[in-house]
């Protein structure tokens, strides 16, 4: 049997925790810093692990959601017919099922959607470029607010936080999907 990523990320951080902290003396504070640093990322990926795949899905389905509606309203010249055609094209592409497919997709798909707001600035005209910026301000508000939330286990984040935990972040991209379509 393979043991777990959470058992293996608990080895490896005991093994961190109990061998080479204490190997390093206080002799060694950058190599100490650079431990500790490593146990946090490895506590972050233990909190995380339960959660990442559905995640990185839910997350390329926001920002598929988020593409439709650039789709629907970036209008103008050469350059935005263009870059709306390929966006057009890649919604047009299956829903990614494995996460290397997800990952590659989310990737095409941003640089798809950075060309398209590119080009509005271009040859877009004044209308659909207020449109489309309000549009790509409200999806980046929300994805930097599920982040944010992803990695509060950073410890970046203040106490006072509005932030849900990880199961209500799920919970509530979901429920965003649901909502709008």
């Amino acid at each position: 049997m393979i043991p777990s990523t959470r058992i293996r990320i608990s080895s490896v951080s005991r093994a961190i925790e109990s061998v080479i902290i204490p190997a390093l003396g206080d002799d060694q504070p950058f190599a100490l810093e650079q431990a500790r640093l490593l146990l946090g990322h490895l506590a972050v990926l233990q909190v995380q692990d339960p959660w990442s795949a559905q995640f990185e899905r839910l997350d390329n389905l926001l920002l598929r959601e988020f593409a439709r509606d650039l789709e629907g309203a970036a209008h103008g010249g050469p350059a935005t017919t263009s870059a709306v055609g390929q966006l057009r094209s890649l919604l047009a592409e299956p829903v990614p099922l494995t996460l290397p497919e997800v990952r590659a997709a989310h990737s095409a798909l941003g640089a798809a959607i950075r060309d398209v707001i590119r080009a509005v600035g271009e040859d877009g005209g004044d209308e659909t470029f207020r449109t489309t910026a309000l549009i790509t301000i409200r999806h980046e508000r929300a994805a930097a607010d599920r982040y944010r939330a992803y990695f509060a286990a950073m410890g970046y984040e203040g106490p006072d936080s509005p932030l849900p935990d990880l199961p209500d972040l799920i919970s509530g991209m979901q429920d965003s999907l649901e909502r709008s379509g």
